[in-house]
Order: structure tokens, then sequence, then C-alpha cells
């Protein structure tokens, strides 16, 4: 929002203006544009209330409001034809009320109130306007054309089609990529798909853009590209159109289409994210009646899908949003369902059909029902994302029978502390005390459930009257020792003691231990103390008491063996023994022990197994805590123990297995609205990125980026989701994208001082120009190595001037080998192998690319065998191989020859570097005659793959 201008309201509504011009169009564009409205309008500047308006004509289009729309527009073209001299077509920002004409026809025909005759006189006004203007009537055909589709009238469409096509374009014409969008669509509804896709790719292979293209004809090609048999290449456009679509200010239509290739593909799940996300963030228009019609038909065929999936009665989280009545109905029910919300939205597209088919004369919406539902005949396997997580049967949540003893409500006491959930701490100990069968020992331990549940709520009065009445029972039920201990400590039994206390406890501990109190007492001052130390940070010292307390209760009760065992656990961990730690929870998982005691054994024995390097053994440990947290009530548990397992999975080199436990963590964080749903995003991208599934990893890092930009985090942690963003969209081939992520990632990093990352950043996206030829990239490295020296990170600093010299002579600087020479002594004192073989390399290709042919061979040879010494016989036959093509290139085949034999000898049988360069040896022998030995080549290449 402007700040306020302490000049002039025309100065300041002027700064509004321009400002306006450069924001982005959405709300903060909307509130600045009906702010400059206001003051306008308050001022009686009807001159600036007019430019103000003309944008807002522009921005109501963009973003579906229809009723802004109409009434701004209406409102200009009054003023306009009151006196065109004080308020032009032309009004600034791009904004021109001709161009605008161009839009008013389509909203006109999307609500069935508006009679045909209106849209005639639309486009009478328009045609007439556009002849006084000197400008062609190519505008006024197109509108014609759009809106004859619109309306069913497909032969009228044709005829102004073919007329379009006979006038000169001009200022006024729709756009190369809009005029190829809409006909596409148009030969998409009378079917002839072929000329429709034929038009998708000249949108496509042209690189045609407009406000919404290509995102737009990408979406409404899904169906075509199916049909067509082109199944990887609609799997990546669904991929990159929808991440775009998605944050479209009038994104409805095009995710509408993204559902229903969800719906024919097989991809309920990732449908219903989407889904569910549209309705979180949908601003309906209810005027454009069409657009609400096109939406429920699609919506309808997805949850269709869904249900045939055996999941129609899954909650449609959002549907019942008053927001969103327009779209979806107002009488959906209590909890609509995605069997019933199709129900309801089939009806109510019939019910719009009719209007739309009683106004236009035909019954075409009536028609585009039909084939809506014949989609549910239609087919194709392109799962998108990988597999998804579900924890098993045996240990979902399941109905528990009431428990009917002191001991049973224990155990469920226990368990919610263990999922924090404190109403239900205090239900079940209630339930528990209310039972009088006679098990003493239940009782004393259901009062130390509520003590420690009101000292967490810093309820202290109502904890102390429940240690008296514990200390009554445990007089009675004879244990005078422990119920005096309490008495004179209170609450201190119960992790409030601080190291002020610590030496009367101790005192305390050495009576009982002279007095031979009962293991108990001895017990639990162990336990507190040790509990004390370790709060104090302070477990080398907590250790030898949690030590003593395992040795005191290895044959004593099994709740006190449990304690110590996890209390010795947790202290040789914080001592960085983690091997120790490991052997007294293995004791402790042995046996089932208490719900709460197993998991958070669990817990910790996955985690170690993560340290210890053995993730593959943590993996199922990690799952059953995740099963058994689905089963309780804190969904932020099940999310923790989630990412444990995810984590394990990704070092077991099982990245998809990763992103399917963070996917079902994200749906859970959804639920909850939990905070940590911005970092288990950037988490999903990570492990997809890893998994090689760059379109959605591409799409959750920028997810991920968009709510970090939202939410202000620091500039550092933004930089490192853009890192990895745009390593995704280079493997998914958006380069564009890449560099955009890599430029603005060493921005932000820069900005937060993380020189490391800026590094890291600048030397990829060095790489990434140096690829297409830019001589940019030079002046990249040479950023990307002043920040690496900021860190003095030795390694850094080589990797960055190894790329820098790599570049450097690719361009034809001969400084890149003093760069490559710097490496090569740094490697050389470092004695690293294999870092010698690979700047060997490079340098024998910075000389071949300085054209000094006769030093870059022996250095490729000398790479070679340096590589061959470390064991990468992949690198040592590339290097030989670039040795071949030089040879080859510098008219010296017979010599390149036995270059390639020797790279191709080093290359696994039928590997695709095998069969390609056998291809190659192949073409150059025939070229000098030999053919024998060119037909064996390749045979060579058609050999099977070794096992």
């Amino acid at each position: 929002m402007s700040t306020p201008h302490n000049g002039s309201t025309a100065e300041h509504i002027d700064q509004l203006l321009a400002e306006i011009d450069i924001t982005p169009i959405g709300p903060q564009e909307r509130a600045l544009i009906d702010q400059a409205v206001a003051l306008a309008d308050e001022a009686g500047d009807e001159e600036r209330a007019y430019q103000a308006r003309m944008r807002l004509t522009s921005s109501a289009h963009m973003t579906g409001d229809t009723d802004a729309m109409l009434a701004s527009f209406g409102w200009c073209v009054g003023k306009f034809d009151q006196d065109p001299v004080r308020f032009p077509s032309e009004a600034g920002g791009g904004n021109d009320l001709l161009f605008q004409y161009k839009w008013m026809a389509g909203r006109v025909a999307s609500n069935p109130a508006f009679p045909l005759s209106q849209l005639d006189a639309i486009h009478a006004d328009m045609s007439e306007r556009y002849r006084r203007a000197g400008a062609s009537q190519s505008g006024v055909l197109q509108s014609r054309f759009s809106t004859a589709m619109d309306t069913g009238n497909f032969v009228a469409a044709g005829r102004y089609r073919d007329e379009r096509e006979l006038i000169p374009r001009d200022d006024y014409s729709h756009c190369e990529a809009c005029v190829r969008a809409e006909d596409a669509a148009y030969f998409r509804r009378i079917g002839q798909e072929d000329r429709a896709l034929a038009l998708f790719d000249e949108i496509m292979e042209q690189g045609l853009t407009c406000g919404e293209e290509p995102e737009s004809v990408e979406a409404n090609s899904l169906l075509t590209l199916l049909r067509a048999g082109r199944l990887d290449e609609a799997r990546a456009v669904h991929l990159r159109s929808y991440r775009v679509a998605r944050h479209s200010p009038d994104g409805l239509a095009m995710i509408a289409d993204h559902l229903v290739f969800c719906a024919v593909t097989g991809n309920e799940s990732r449908g219903l994210s989407i889904l569910e996300r549209l309705l979180r963030d949908l601003t309906v228009d209810p005027l454009n009646r069409a657009l609400i019609f096109s939406s429920r038909v699609s919506i309808a065929v997805f949850l269709d899908a869904v249900t045939r999936a055996g999941a129609g009665d899954t909650p449609i989280r959002g549907a019942q949003n008053p927001d969103l009545a327009a779209l979806l109905g107002a009488d959906l029910g209590e909890n609509p369902t995605a069997a019933s919300l199709a129900a309801a939205l089939w009806a109510g597209a019939e019910e719009l059909a009719g209007e739309f088919n009683a106004r236009n004369g035909n019954d075409d919406f009536t028609g585009r029902i039909d084939r809506a539902r014949q989609l549910a005949t239609e087919h194709y396997d392109l799962p998108i994302a990988g597999e998804r997580f579900t924890p098993p049967a045996e240990l979902e949540q399941e109905t528990q029978a009431e428990p009917t003893s002191a001991a049973d409500w224990l155990f469920r006491a226990q368990t919610a502390m263990f999922e924090a959930d404190q109403a239900a701490v205090l239900a079940a100990v209630d339930k528990g005390l209310a039972i009088e069968d006679g098990d003493a020992e239940a009782r004393v331990r259901l009062y130390s459930c509520v003590i420690q549940t009101l000292i967490a709520a810093e309820q202290l009065e109502g904890a102390r009257q429940a240690l008296t009445e514990r200390i009554s029972v445990l007089r009675a039920s004879g244990h005078p020792e422990q119920a005096d201990l309490e008495e004179r400590f209170g609450l201190l039994m119960f992790s409030t003691a601080t190291p002020e206390d610590e030496q009367a406890l101790l005192a305390e501990l050495e009576r009982a231990r002279v007095a031979g109190a009962p293991i108990e007492v001895i017990a639990d001052l162990l336990f507190v103390i040790a509990d004390l130390r370790m709060r104090d940070q302070r477990p080398a010292e907590a250790q030898p008491l949690a030590l003593e307390a395992l040795a005191l209760t290895e044959d004593g009760p099994a709740r006190l063996l449990e304690s110590a065992r996890t209390l010795a656990a947790f202290t040789l961990l914080y001592t960085e023994d983690a091997p120790g730690a490991a052997a007294h929870l293995d004791a402790l998982l042995a046996t089932e022990g208490a719900p709460h005691v197993r998991m958070q054994a669990l817990r910790l024995r996955a985690q170690v197994h993560g340290m210890l390097g053995t993730p593959r053994a943590g993996i199922p440990l990690a799952d059953e805590l995740l099963a058994r947290t689905a089963r309780g009530t804190n969904r932020e548990n099940t999310i923790q123990a989630a990412q444990l397992a995810a984590n394990l999975l990704n070092d077991d080199e099982r990245p998809g297995e990763a992103a399917a436990r963070i996917e079902y963590a994200i749906d859970l964080a959804q639920r909850a609205e939990s905070e940590q749903l911005i970092g288990l995003r950037f988490l999903l991208g990570r492990y997809q990125l890893n998994a090689g599934a760059f379109e959605s990893a591409t799409e959750n890092l920028d997810e991920a980026y968009r709510a970090e930009e939202a939410a202000e985090a620091p500039p550092a942690a933004r930089a490192e989701t853009l890192f990895w963003l745009a390593q995704a969209a280079q493997g998914a081939e958006e380069n564009g994208l890449a560099y955009g992520a890599f430029s603005r990632a060493i921005e932000l990093a820069s900005e937060g001082e993380a020189f490391e990352l800026a590094a890291r950043a600048g030397i990829l996206l060095g790489q990434l120009c140096n690829g297409f030829n830019d001589p940019e990239a030079i002046e990249i490295l040479e950023r990307a190595l002043a920040h690496a020296e900021k860190v003095e990170d030795a390694d850094l600093i080589a990797a960055a001037r190894h790329r820098l010299g790599q570049t450097r002579a690719t361009h034809g600087d001969a400084a890149g080998l003093e760069d490559l020479d710097a490496v090569l002594a740094f490697a050389q004192e470092r004695g690293a192998d294999w870092l010698i073989a690979d700047v060997t390399d490079s340098r024998a290709r910075a000389l071949g690319s300085l054209g000094r042919i006769d030093e870059a061979i022996p250095a490729a040879l000398t790479a070679a065998d340096a590589y061959a010494d470390c064991g990468d016989e992949g690198n040592a036959a590339m290097s030989e191989l670039f040795v071949a093509r030089v040879l080859a290139q510098a008219e010296r085949a017979e010599e390149a020859v036995p270059m390639y034999g020797a790279s191709i000898d080093r290359l696994p049988v039928g590997s695709p570097a095998f069969v390609g360069l056998n291809l190659e040896l192949g073409a150059l022998l025939e070229q000098l005659g030999r053919h024998p030995e060119a037909a064996a080549a390749r045979a060579r290449a058609e050999q099977a793959p070794e096992q």
C-alpha cells in the first residue's frame, strides 16, 4: 500500500497511478486502484478518476471481477463520449479503451441474463468505434468469433474466423498467442483435434506468450495431448501449467482443466490436493456464469473419478465456505463428500445449461455435459506423484473399548500425556480415580499424571492439591517412606527442582542410601536429580545417577526399570555415546512395555540409527512410530514421526519413499493448520529432486518459496529454497526459471551474508550460462569466486576457480589456463588424485578451445590414465573420446579411429554411451572407406547390455 503523501491530492493520486503500473496484478494492485478511485472521486478530479478506472477495468478483467469491469468500463465510455480530449482513449499504463472493448462481449456472453441482442449491440458499437479510430475490424471479428463459440454457434464462428483471416492485423488485433489459442479451442470443439494440436505446437515452438498464455492453452490441450498418445508431454505440460495457474488471479478455468486431467490419468490424490487448495484460495465471480458452468462440470468429472476409485466418502474440505456458494451451491449438507458434491455440481450444471440453451437457442451446453460424462470411459495410465504412504491398517485409528479398570485408564492417561493432550489426560485420570477396584498403584500413578499435567499448564495450586491426595493414597497403600519424601519436597519431585534445590536433594539421597530406604524412594531421588542436571545442560553429571538407577532397578518393578533405561539412554546420547544409548533403547524395545515408553524409545532408537549411519535399520522403527502416532490425536507428533521416517529413507537413498512420508505429513499439517507446512513443502521438494521427479520438485519448491516470501522469511532461508528450486527447474528443462531462481538466490544469500550458498549458486548458474555459450557466465563465476573467498573455504574456492578457468577458456581467454593451473597445484598439494585427473581433463579441453591441439591431446591422455588409476573408467573414456573427436575434426581421422576404440573398450556393453560411440565410429569408418569395420561397429551397437 502506498504511504501517505504530504503534497496535494492530485500529486498523491499520480503517485498511486505510477505505483499501480509497476505492481503485479492482484490484491495489492486492486487496493491501490480502489484508493486512487476514492481519492479522485472525493476530490472531484474526473480526469484522474478516469485514469484510475481505466486501470480498474484492466485489473478486474485479469482477476475475474465482471461486476467491477463492466461498471468501470461503462463509466469510462461515457466520459470518452462526453469529451474525448479530456478523457482520451489511451489513459496511460498501457490502458486503451478500444483495446478493452475486446473483453466486453465475452463477459456479456458468459451470463445468460444478457440477451443475444445485447451482444450484437456491443459488437456493432465496437465495430463503429474501430472504424472511426481508423483501426481494422480484426479485433471485432475475433470477438465475434469467440462469442459465437461461447454461444454454441459454430457455423457463425467458422465464418467470422474466415473473415478475420482476410483482414490485415493492426495494434487492436488480438495477439498471436491468443488468436492461435482460440483457434485451437474452435478446432477442438468441432472435433478436429489434429488441427488444434498443430496450433498448440506452433504456440509452444514459437514461444508465443500473452497474459494467460501459454498456460491457458496448455491446460486446454491436456486431453488432446493424451488422446494423441503424447503422454510424457502431457505430464510435463500439466506440471508446468498448473504451477503457474495456481498463482494466477483468474486461474479457475485453467485449474478446472487440470482437475479433468487428474480424473482421466488416475491422479485422484493429487487432484484432491489441487481441489482443496483451490477452494481455500478461490474468489468466485458470480456474474461469469459460463465459467461457473464449466468449472462445475470439470470438478464433477473429477469427483466422479474419485468415487470410482473407491473414495466417494472422502470429505471435501473447504466446500462449505459460504463465499463459494455461487460455484458449488448453497445446500451441500453438513459434511459434503466427493460423491455428494459431485451430484450437487452435476445438478447445478444441468440447471445452468438450461438457462444458456434457452438464451442461445440451441442445446450446446447440454452437449458439453454429455461429452464430459463420457470422460468416465477414458483413462490414461500416467501417475504424477510417487508412491503414497498410509499407516498400516492394523495400527490405524481404531475404536477402543471403554477402559474398565484404573490400570486401563492409567494407560489412556499416559498415552494422552505423550500426545500432549491435557484435556484427555485429566478426563482419563478422573475416570480412573472413580473406579474402586483396589489397584492402589494405578491410583498413585494416576495422581502423578494429573500433577505433571497441571504443572505443565502452570496450575500449581491444583497440582499441590493433587499431590496431597496422592500422598494420602501412598500412606494408605503401605508406602510411608515415599509419602514422607513427597511431603518434604512437594512438587520438586515432579521436574520443578532448580539448581538451588540440588544440595538438599543430594543430602536426602544420601540419607535414603544409608537408611536402606525402599528401591522406589532411592530411584525416585536419582531420577529427580538426574532430570535436574539434564535440564541444566549437565548430562555428564546426570549420567552416573542414571546408571546407578539402572543398576538399582534391574530386578525391580518394570515401570522403574523402563524409566531408568530411558534416562540412561538420554544421558548417553547427550554425552555423545550413541552406541551405549542404543543398547538401552534396544532393551526397552525388546519388550512391549507401556505404549508411551515404547513410542519414545522408537523415536530415540530410530534417531540413533541415523546418527550411526544405519538408516535402513531405523526405518521400520520410524514407520512403527508413525503408525502408532497416527492412532492418536496429536497431529504434530505424527508429522514429526513422518519427518523422521522420511529423513532415514532419504539417507538410505530411497527419496521417493521419503517424499511419500512427507506428502502424508503435509496432508496432516494442512488439516492442523500447522506452522510446519512451509518446511514440509521444502522437504518434499528436496526429496522429489533427489528422486529425479523434477517437475513435482519444481512445483513444491516454488510453493515453499512463495510461502516464505509471504512470511518474510530470512533472506538466507529464501535463498536456500531458490537454490534447490533452480536445480529442480534445470532437471525439468525449464532453464529460464532456473536462471531466475539462481540469480535471486545469489542476491538473497549475499543480503543474508550466506556467502557459501551464494558461491555454490553462482557456480551452478555459471555452468548453466556457459552451457548456452553465454559470456555472462564469466562475470557470474568471478562473483562466485569472490563469495567463496569470503568464507575462506579452500575446496569451494577451488571449485569456483575450476569452473571459472573452464569458462574463460571456452570463450577464448587464455587466462583460464592460469586458473586451472592454480587448481591443479591445489589438488597436487592435497594429494587429491581424482581432482588432479579432473582438472587435467579440463585443462586439455581448455587448450582445445584455444586452438592448441598439440598440447590438448597429451593432456587429455594423461587425464584418461589418471581417471583410470582412480577407478573412474567412465570419465577416462570421455577423455579419450575428446582426443578422438579433436583428431577427427583436425582431419586426422586415421589417428582418431584407435582412440574411439580405446574409449569404447572402457564402456559397459549396451550402455547408451557404448551404443552412441560405436555408431559414431561406424560413420567415421564409412568416410574412410573401411566398410567392413564400419559394419562391425554398427553391429557392436546392437549388442545387448551386460547383465
